[in-house]
């Protein structure tokens, strides 16, 4: 999918331009420092002003259109997880019809002075009838301008995130921002029902706001046949972050014992932002830096990709996502049997769920020696068609757009 194109916050139209009442709040709020406003917005003073100017959506025009919406992210389209839950999502709406706009909160913020920053967001942010925090903890700031447009204008203010952002602390205390953050949206969305169990345990009240859309993907970008060399060795290889080079760490006695054994008919790729530094040079490893515009063809490299990880908090909160788009360029993946990789992956189907490190080791032996693969990866692209955006198209629609308080 393409990327969405993002107006800066200086092309957003201002209150004045358009044909609207005057909002008579907004030439007070340009002028308080954030601290002011802090304070105002908690009195019921400025709550019965907000009520008496409340612009109800302001123009004829956007009368009986569909909702806008605007993304706040911390993260550019690089990260994979805002390119996945956040541009492709705005590209896919805006494509329907919807008016939707992303903005890079931690960049833009950079961009300018942080005060000129809010009080440009407040010249604009009212016009979204629903706001997505992706992966952001507001600042109080930030919290009081959300608020303030939740009571204004009945914004609905969604937090979605599919990696743990959250501590254990923040789970035990009710007085975190993240807390306070969970408890200010409408809806939060979460990749895994793991995380859904976690924070309904520690906030009951919570669970009915909390629901569960795994990260997807555009099948139709993944090509149904490629063609892959006979010649080459057989490629095993993993695919992610600096951050997870930990979890291949812990499997590598057993990918050195498999690789050695093999007499260089087998080798491993690692795609990473840094290079894998194996704790032994007698076996095979090609490091490759990920590139973007590659992120796909990295995939049909493999006869088979890698997923371990540990029974962490945080692991069992992963979403699984390198494990989805290997199925669907077709190969086959040995995952660690945790989290949501048990969703993923049905074993000996389109993978392998190791129970233990060793296990890798196993099901590469059994991989390696299988004549005819192809029945395999067959099952690895029908089972990643249950993760394509278009299947979840009307769920999205129906979390994001009627998530009332």
């Amino acid at each position: 999918m393409g990327e969405t194109q993002v107006e800066p916050i200086d092309a957003l139209p201002s209150m004045c331009s358009m044909s609207v009442e005057p909002f008579r709040a907004e030439e007070q709020w340009q002028r308080m420092e954030p601290l002011e406003l802090k304070l105002l917005v908690r009195t019921k003073v400025v709550v019965n002003m907000i009520v008496s100017n409340k612009p109800h959506h302001l123009t004829s025009e956007s009368a009986g259109s569909k909702p806008r919406i605007l993304y706040l992210t911390k993260y550019s389209r690089l990260q994979a997880s805002s390119r996945y839950r956040v541009f492709n999502w705005a590209k896919l709406l805006r494509d329907m019809g919807f008016s939707t706009d992303v903005l890079n909160l931690i960049t833009e913020k950079r961009k300018k002075q942080k005060f000129n920053f809010y009080r440009q967001i407040l010249q604009f942010i009212w016009r979204y009838d629903v706001i997505v925090l992706h992966k952001i903890i507001p600042s109080w700031t930030l919290r009081i301008i959300l608020n303030s447009c939740k009571y204004l204008f009945n914004t609905i203010i969604i937090l979605e995130f599919d990696d743990r952002i959250y501590s254990d602390k923040d789970l035990l205390n009710h007085y975190s921002q993240f807390k306070k953050t969970l408890s200010q949206c409408s809806k939060i969305i979460v990749s895994v029902e793991e995380m859904q169990k976690e924070i309904g345990t520690h906030h009951p009240r919570l669970t009915n706001k909390i629901e569960v859309l795994p990260t997807l993907i555009d099948l139709l970008a993944y090509p149904q046949h490629q063609s892959r060399s006979e010649n080459r060795p057989f490629t095993i290889g993993w695919i992610g972050s600096s951050s997870g080079l930990q979890y291949l760490e812990q499997i590598e006695p057993y990918l050195r014992s498999f690789l050695k054994d093999k007499e260089g008919k087998a080798e491993l790729v690692v795609v990473c932002d840094l290079p894998f530094k194996p704790g032994f040079n007698d076996y095979p490893v090609r490091n490759v830096r990920w590139e973007l515009d590659k992120e796909l063809d990295y995939f049909f490299m493999l006869e088979a990709s890698l997923m371990p990880l540990d029974n962490s908090p945080r692991a069992r909160c992963k979403a699984g996502f390198k494990a989805i788009q290997s199925l669907a360029a077709g190969t086959p993946v040995i995952a660690s049997a945790v989290g949501f990789n048990k969703e993923v992956i049905a074993h000996g189907k389109n993978g392998y769920l190791a129970e233990k490190p060793s296990d890798f080791e196993r099901y590469l032996e059994e991989l390696y020696s299988m004549q005819d693969r192809s029945a395999m990866s067959q099952a690895c692209k029908e089972s990643a068609a249950r993760f394509d955006y278009k299947a979840w198209i009307e769920r999205y629609l129906e979390i994001v757009l009627n998530s009332q308080s």
